[in-house]
């Protein structure tokens, strides 16, 4: 204790009643500053009791403090602990989505493919039966013109042999009625009995071709009967086939509708899946965006080795993102698509970056990775590869792994250097 030494209770006492009774008078210059010191030695005991007493209060007042710091510091680590578990949940729950999303991906491009074959499959069937058919149609058509060739042909000859028999009608008319008037006159015209008898041997020589051109005229009606019939039967076919032919054309266009609607659906599928896979990659940068800034706010509140831990893992996170890269790289590749990040405002290098991918000419034999995505101010995702582009005098400048060389180069290198693609018909 820093307070005077406490005196007998006599003393005490004697000090009271000396106090209480009047003051004599000074007896000297001496007695007088004795009593004057005694009062500024009182005084300074005191203040100093005084100062102690404040001293203590601080000291208090300090620990007080101390406590509640203690208390602040457990609060924020535990904050800091549920922060960790949190982003350790969403990490995971970001990689079971990544890798559910790859799984999906993977049996819808098998699906695809799949559903494509069979299409293509019966597509060549259906492309076969066609074929088939158009050469029957052919053949038919063949046949039937030269059925009507030979229709015409027998009606050229059976329209001559109508003619010859008319002609050989009138000629027996003509030799019948000169044998009348041969035998009228048969009693008085005995001399022309000779004449008599070649007449009638001429009219029975034209009544046997008769005979034989009435025999003929059948046989060639009912061969014209039997082509007319054939011709028929051949044109009912001819008809048929071409009603065959309309719905097989009409089962062939509604094939066709149904393959447009199937490859719509496979792009809206695709672009479903560029989406999610936008959608995902604006997630983890969301994600990767809050874990830095709960790293700051780590650094601030001075706790270094936590803040270190969670750097490790926003790393390690990244790490397993850009593992996850080439094989998006390679489906976008597979499917003849582009995913370009989109143009960031007041940035030139990006601003000169879209305008030259824009002027690309594929015809021309430039080639453009299937991921081309910023990160940061000059710093891109090109292909599978991480590498800082910059403009210098005019030009796109590529840097990959220390080298650098104009982003038309590089360009027209990896046309060079590309394999050659099957187009699909």
């Amino acid at each position: 204790a820093l307070g005077p030494p406490s005196a007998p209770p006599a003393r005490r006492a004697r000090r009271a009643r000396a106090q209480m009774a009047p003051a004599p008078p000074p007896r000297s210059v001496a007695q007088m500053f004795q009593a004057r010191d005694a009062q500024e030695l009182r005084a300074v005991l005191s203040a100093q009791v005084s100062e102690s007493e404040a001293l203590k209060a601080k000291l208090a007042e300090g620990q007080r403090e101390c406590a509640r710091l203690r208390q602040r510091l457990r609060d924020v680590e535990g904050q800091l602990s549920i922060a960790t578990e949190a982003s350790t949940t969403a990490s995971a729950q970001i990689g079971a989505h990544a890798a559910r999303q790859g799984l999906v991906l993977a049996a819808g491009i098998e699906r695809s493919g799949a559903q494509r074959v069979a299409v293509e499959h019966e597509l060549q069937s259906v492309e076969a039966l066609l074929n088939e058919r158009d050469r029957e149609i052919r053949k038919l058509r063949q046949q039937a013109y030269d059925l009507e060739a030979v229709e015409h042909q027998q009606e050229m000859a059976l329209k001559g042999m109508k003619v010859a028999h008319e002609a050989a009608i009138s000629h027996a008319r003509a030799l019948s009625d000169e044998v009348a008037a041969l035998a009228d006159s048969v009693d008085g015209f005995r001399h022309h009995t000779a004449d008599q008898g070649r007449a009638t041997y001429a009219l029975q020589q034209e009544m046997q071709h008769l005979t034989e051109t009435e025999a003929l005229l059948a046989s060639k009606r009912s061969e014209y009967a039997a082509l007319k019939q054939r011709s028929e039967a051949a044109v009912v076919q001819a008809r048929k086939f071409d009603e065959e032919e309309g719905e097989l054309a009409a089962n062939v266009q509604a094939f066709e509708r149904s393959l447009r609607a199937k490859r719509d659906q496979l792009c809206a599928q695709d672009q479903r899946t560029v989406q999610e896979t936008e959608q995902l990659q604006e997630h983890c940068g969301r994600l990767l965006h809050a874990l830095l800034l709960e790293q700051r706010d780590a650094m601030d509140a001075q706790l270094r080795p936590q803040a270190g831990a969670e750097v490790e893992g926003v790393k390690r996170e990244a790490v397993a993102l850009f593992k996850g890269i080439p094989r998006l790289a390679e489906i976008l590749r597979s499917r003849g698509r582009r995913l370009i990040s989109p143009e960031v405002q007041g940035d030139r290098t990006d601003a000169a970056l879209h305008a030259f991918v824009r002027k690309c000419n594929p015809a021309a034999g430039d080639v453009l990775p299937p991921l081309l995505w910023r990160l940061s101010q000059g710093e891109y995702l090109f292909g599978t590869d991480r590498v800082v582009i910059s403009e210098s005098g005019g030009k796109l400048m590529l840097l990959r792994e220390g080298l650098a060389a104009p982003l038309a180069d590089v360009v027209r290198q990896a046309a060079a250097q590309a394999p050659p693609r099957s187009v699909d018909v």
